[in-house]
């Protein structure tokens, strides 16, 4: 057994780590419906006290259904797990975090017997963010692994019916991103195993091929887990994760097409497995794996202090990837960004986002000419653009080409 004080210790430790987050600037990378709060130390208090109460949580649903060792890895590592640190950090504003906290929440209240207060709290948790939608799913396997009592049918009914409706309602359903959902979830996978590569906008671009293999062996996981199933094995918490991660994983289009936020959820349940598979590592081996992973925690934390370090890293790791490019367009100096943003047009030619920033660049750099040049290029590519034709009014270009779909016949 650990130590009777070891699980303070982890919540302390994980406030620590992440404390530093506190004077990072706000990431708002969404729509308007993400929840933010200001100013941004206030964001990031709130956003590490809602990870802290979810790994609270967390730990009732690991009581009740691990050994009390593997309940205390499983929570140490949903704590203190370097992938972590990207959706406190950054969520899609609080909500991600919001929905976790009910999901696990409801959780915790199903495993306790309270059936109808967790299904009207997944209900809501599925209603404030998709990332909450798979948890019908997962109970479901629980219950069919264990006690399949009658009771648990109208409930986990009702809260199906409520996931359900909350992803009818998000809609931007798209099979070209599906495709690529299933290289993003390997990603994931691998990443809790290994925690290298973290990065804001991880690359995973894949062939058809590639992309197709991908969900073929996610399939092949899943019915390979059903055998675990029975009584909360290791199979049932492999499942878990990956039914956790459908929403997010799945046609339902986001902007992040490989975002890290979005196994926050998934990873309370492969921390359980991690925790049943490491029950019997002897304790000087769990100290040595605690000790790296809150050191890459730190690095992590630390990185996302830095808005250029972080662009910068994400660059470095994801080079085929537009958006970290264009993030650091307007973070650094105009002469380094020029040299970036004209090597990003020639891997991304015709592109119109890249060439509204080059013009920007141009303009900060004071080469005006070759900003309305550039401009007028992505006017000519697209003229009915909002984004391009206001870019093009900040250069002072004010008699603009009309747009085909508004002008006069």
């Amino acid at each position: 057994m650990l130590a009777p004080g070891t699980k303070p210790v982890l919540f302390v430790t994980a406030a620590s780590l992440l404390a530093a987050l506190t004077t990072a600037p706000l990431y708002i990378w969404s729509g308007p419906e993400a929840v933010y709060a200001s100013p941004p130390w206030v964001h990031h208090i709130t956003a590490i006290a809602l990870h802290l109460a979810c790994g609270w949580l967390a730990l009732g649903v690991y009581d009740r259904l691990l050994p009390a060792r593997s309940a205390l890895i499983a929570v140490a590592i949903f704590l203190l797990h370097p992938a972590q640190v990207e959706p406190v950090a950054a969520a899609e504003g609080l909500r991600p975090l919001i929905a976790a906290l009910g999901a696990l929440a409801a959780w915790r209240l199903f495993v306790a017997g309270r059936l109808w207060i967790a299904a009207a709290v997944s209900a809501a948790a599925s209603f404030v963010h998709i990332g909450a939608a798979g948890l019908p799913l997962a109970l479901m396997a629980l219950e069919w692994g264990m006690q399949r009592r009658r009771q648990t049918a109208l409930p986990l009914a009702l809260m199906a019916v409520a996931s359900a409706a909350s992803l009818t309602l998000r809609g931007g359903v798209s099979f070209d991103f599906f495709a690529r959902q299933g290289v993003a979830l390997l990603r994931a996978l691998w990443v809790f195993m290994i925690p290298i590569g973290l990065a804001p906008v991880p690359g995973v671009e894949a062939p058809p091929l590639a992309a197709s293999l991908a969900w073929g062996v996610i399939v092949v996981l899943a019915i390979l887990s059903l055998r675990g199933v029975r009584a909360a094995q290791e199979g049932y918490w492999l499942l878990a994760a990956l039914l956790l991660a459908l929403p997010e994983f799945s046609a339902f289009a986001t902007d992040d097409m490989a975002s890290g936020r979005r196994f926050y959820l998934p990873l309370a349940a492969a921390a359980s497995l991690a925790g049943l598979a490491l029950r019997k590592t002897p304790k000087p081996v769990l100290a040595l794996l605690a000790t790296l992973f809150a050191a890459i925690t730190l690095s992590q934390t630390l990185m996302w202090r830095n808005e250029t370090s972080l662009w910068m890293e994400s660059a470095r790791m994801s080079p085929g990837e537009l958006r970290p490019r264009l993030e650091l367009a307007r973070l650094l100096a105009p002469a380094q960004t020029v040299e970036l943003m004209e090597d990003t047009l020639e891997g991304h030619p015709g592109d119109i986002r890249v060439l509204a920033a080059l013009a920007h660049t141009y303009s900060r750099a004071g080469r005006y000419e070759d900003a309305r040049r550039t401009m007028e290029s992505a006017l000519r590519l697209a003229p009915c653009s909002r984004g391009v034709r206001d870019a093009a009014r900040l250069l002072g270009l004010n008699a603009l080409p009309p747009c085909p779909s508004t002008s006069a016949p």
